[in-house]
């Protein structure tokens, strides 16, 4: 028979609840159905690129393996990723599905290699993988491919942002800013690093600000994570202790999802329903 239990997140500072804690961890059950669905989705730095295949998805997937947390990645893509990813003290069976897709911008043109956009096709990913928890990093291409401003990429991220969330008033998106272009590794590059950075400090004002609060949504400050050496010559990809990095910040905010942060002024009451099924 189904069962459905309703929990309810509180953001309070006193008494945090971590939002896996309604998720038992791999040492109590062994089955699948407890596994928390979570699609990453955006560009090649989802997807991975070079030197690091599978971007931060394979670190992030050690982190929770190393601590116990039963999860299941979702999305249509796999990539050519690793069978195996190295934890702390164990070795783990690689989950490859996500929704990385080189070249993709938010809405319109992309690089060459992509097909089509994020907004154009997120309804039906949603719709086919389910998630419960959404990690969105997006923007880069835009930038890079079209001549917008850094407002039109937000606007077009609003847009995305809204049909994830009008999905399923169940799903929980976690939004990270997108690493810094360097000026010096592309054909203006000045310009473009000044776009990205203007789109990093807007798109941080717009999830901390009135529209998007007591909403299933949070904001992944990554503006001060990256250094150069993080940077491949490329510049605008992750190296390997970059991609390592950025899912420690995915892990980290996760985990603490209880906890009110700074950007918080007042308690933030998020609904959370979940299925649990029983013979």
């Amino acid at each position: 028979m189904k069962q459905k239990l309703s929990a309810k997140l509180t953001l309070i500072a006193a008494y945090c609840i971590s939002l896996f804690e309604f998720y038992p961890t791999a040492e109590a059950f062994t089955i699948d159905q407890w596994s928390l669905k979570i699609m990453p989705l955006g560009d090649s730095n989802t997807r991975g690129k070079a030197l690091d295949r599978a971007g931060y998805r394979d670190d992030l997937w050690a982190l929770f393996k190393d601590n116990g947390y039963r999860v299941n990645f979702v999305g249509s893509a796999t990539s050519e990723n690793p069978e195996i990813v190295l934890g702390k003290n164990n070795t783990y069976v690689f989950d490859k599905d996500h929704q990385g897709h080189g070249g993709f911008a938010i809405a319109g043109v992309g690089a060459s290699n992509a097909w089509s956009d994020l907004n154009s096709e997120i309804e039906d990913w949603l719709n086919q993988a389910r998630p419960e928890i959404v990690l969105l990093m997006a923007g880069t291409n835009d930038i890079l491919f079209q001549n917008e401003s850094p407002e039109d990429t937000v606007n077009e991220m609003i847009l995305l942002i809204d049909k994830i969330l009008a999905w399923s008033d169940q799903v929980y998106l976690f939004v990270s800013s997108i690493p810094p272009i360097n000026p010096f590794a592309l054909k203006d590059g000045t310009l473009k690093s000044q776009k990205a950075d203007k789109y990093n400090n807007l798109l941080a004002n717009l999830l901390r600000g009135e529209s998007y609060k007591n909403k299933n949504i949070r904001f992944v400050d990554n503006r001060n994570l990256f250094n150069p050496d993080n940077m491949l010559e490329d510049g605008i990809h992750l190296t390997p202790e970059g991609y390592k990095k950025l899912a420690h910040a995915w892990f980290k905010i996760m985990i603490d999802i209880g906890t009110r942060e700074e950007q918080d002024d007042i308690p933030i009451d998020v609904p959370v329903e979940i299925e649990i099924y029983s013979n």
